[in-house]
Order: structure tokens, then C-alpha cells, then sequence
């Protein structure tokens, strides 16, 4: 009898893990948050847990940006293009530009 408590509380944890990651929808894990960058410029990200990366579309074009290790905040960069932020701030990482500033709305 003492074997089979802690076996049905291993099935209990182990089945609720499963029902908490098979409820995501294919909507669910990814956050759209829309900037405004410095002269007015829209631009929208798109924050992906699985697999953890960033989209971002300007001008209608499409980059997927991978995740970096960062002591806070966020950063995701190809190479040549990056963003960076913490909390509503963005900044707008193009090659060797100086970093396009950028507000959360």
C-alpha cells in the first residue's frame, strides 16, 4: 500500500505537466507587442517561447531574430540586425547604424 502512494503521485504530477503543455493553441506562447521607433516608424515583434525567438516586421519585411543571453531585459539578433530592450524601450539594431530608438504603445 506505501508503494503505491508515492507511484500516484508521480501519475498525478507527471499528467498535469502533460494536460499544461499540450493546452497551448497554436496562438498560444507568442506576444505581439507594436513600437514606435524614432520619426514615427511602426514596427511590430512578435516574442516566441518555442523555440525562443523574436520576428520582427518593418516595412512589411519579415526577420526572425534568435535569442542571446542577456543579464537582463531581452536581446535577439541575426548578426546584422538586432533589438534590444527592457520594460516598453527598444532599441533597433540595423548593421552599423546608430541604434534606432523605439517606445511600446
Amino acid at each position: 500500500m506505501k508503494a503505491l502512494i508515492p507511484a500516484a503521485l508521480l501519475a498525478a504530477l507527471l499528467g498535469g505537466c502533460a494536460s499544461f503543455g499540450g493546452d497551448q493553441g497554436a496562438d498560444k506562447g507568442v506576444r505581439e507587442v507594436t513600437f514606435v521607433c524614432e520619426r514615427g516608424e511602426p514596427v511590430l515583434v512578435r516574442f516566441h517561447t518555442q523555440p525562443d525567438k523574436a520576428v520582427l516586421v518593418r516595412s512589411g519585411t519579415e526577420v526572425e531574430l534568435p535569442a542571446q543571453v542577456t543579464a537582463s531585459g531581452y536581446w535577439y539578433t541575426n548578426g546584422p540586425v538586432g533589438i534590444r530592450g527592457k520594460g516598453d524601450a527598444m532599441s533597433l539594431e540595423l548593421g552599423r547604424m546608430v541604434p534606432i530608438q523605439c517606445q511600446a504603445q
